[in-house]
């Protein structure tokens, strides 16, 4: 739910993505990661880059965002869809038994 609210919130919070994957994946090694929004890397190796978090507010402030995370554990792929999480979702879910 925290990378959902990233997305809404337009914030590149990349600790929440390695966060997310760390909890996800076994195979995944900080140290190794490399996190992209759209073509803008803005983490290589576990190390944010210098300068990318501007780039990556601007992209994530579009309709439609790529995010790439690449573990470098092997030639597995996966892609997914999601949606962000709203302030006006959760308002909707937090009340409508009341």
């Amino acid at each position: 739910m925290l990378f959902k609210t990233m997305l809404d919130g337009g914030d590149p919070n990349w600790g929440r993505i390695m966060g997310a994957v760390g909890a996800a994946s076994q195979n995944g090694r900080a140290d190794r990661l490399d996190i992209t929004f759209g073509e803008h890397m803005v983490v290589k190796n576990g190390l944010l880059r210098r300068g990318a978090l501007t780039h990556a507010r601007r992209f994530l402030a579009g309709k439609h965002i790529t995010l790439t995370v690449d573990l470098k554990a092997g030639r597995a792929s996966a892609e997914f869809l999601t949606c962000d999480l709203t302030k006006a979702y959760v308002h909707i879910n937090a009340a409508y038994t009341t």
